[in-house]
């Protein structure tokens, strides 16, 4: 496997592992915690959380709006999520679909994540998108500590 072709985030919530899956499988979470830095809020434009059901996400950046949407594959509460994540125009990465995995374990009251995304299309896109999920995983962290 390339460098390129898989990234992995691991980062450690001393919160339930219920309330983190929760974070990231309703909209009125997402919206408060998906986005790479705060000049680009998102909003939750579509929202299915079924297998097989859709999403699609609008980060309102301070030049543009890009959109992302993707299905569910996986959904097993509260342990893991498994969906698609691809890019649409006139987003640098549109059209490239990438899969995006979510495993949550707990050890007492803290929760590990693993976040893997894999199939990008270059280094490049990959590194754009590790940027991004290091930010959000940072937002996430301050959202779970103003619910818990």
């Amino acid at each position: 496997m390339k460098e390129y072709e898989q990234l992995v985030i691991r980062k450690t919530f001393n919160h339930p592992r219920e309330l983190v899956f929760q974070a990231w499988s309703q909209p009125g979470h997402i919206s408060n915690w998906l986005f790479p830095d705060s000049n680009c809020p998102v909003k939750v434009e579509a929202f299915n959380f079924t297998v097989g059901g859709n999403y699609r996400f609008a980060f309102h950046g301070p030049e543009q709006v890009d959109f992302v949407s993707g299905n569910y594959q996986i959904i097993d509460p509260p342990r893991k999520l498994e969906f698609t994540w691809t890019w649409q125009k006139p987003t640098q990465d549109a059209g490239i679909p990438t899969i995006v995995t979510i495993e949550l374990s707990e050890d007492d009251n803290s929760t590990e994540l693993l976040l893997t995304q894999k199939a990008f299309g270059s280094i490049e896109m990959c590194n754009r998108h590790k940027l991004g999920w290091e930010g959000a995983i940072h937002f996430l962290e301050s959202h779970l500590a103003k619910n818990s």
